[in-house]
């Protein structure tokens, strides 16, 4: 558990280069080597939920659970 103030910093724990994918969204490289600092945005976002939603049923959707493996979502789409 952190504070919302503490900046929290990410490496790979291994040496292979790795993918990171950030709420689903196409990912991008990060190398041993790199470092990924998390922190609050000054900025605050206000959302709007056109229905209530289901955990299960986005975590199902997310997942790709019930469809076809080779139907199963891709986020990931790098060269």
């Amino acid at each position: 558990m952190f504070a919302d103030n503490e900046p929290v910093t990410i490496y790979p724990a291994n040496p292979d280069r790795l993918v990171m994918v950030v709420d689903g969204n196409a990912g991008c490289y990060v190398s041993p080597e790199d470092r990924v600092r998390v922190q609050r945005s000054l900025h605050s976002a206000r959302f709007i939920r056109l229905q209530p939603t289901e955990f299960f049923h986005v975590l199902r959707e997310k997942l790709g659970w019930g469809l076809p493996h080779i139907a199963k979502p891709t986020s990931v789409e790098l060269p």
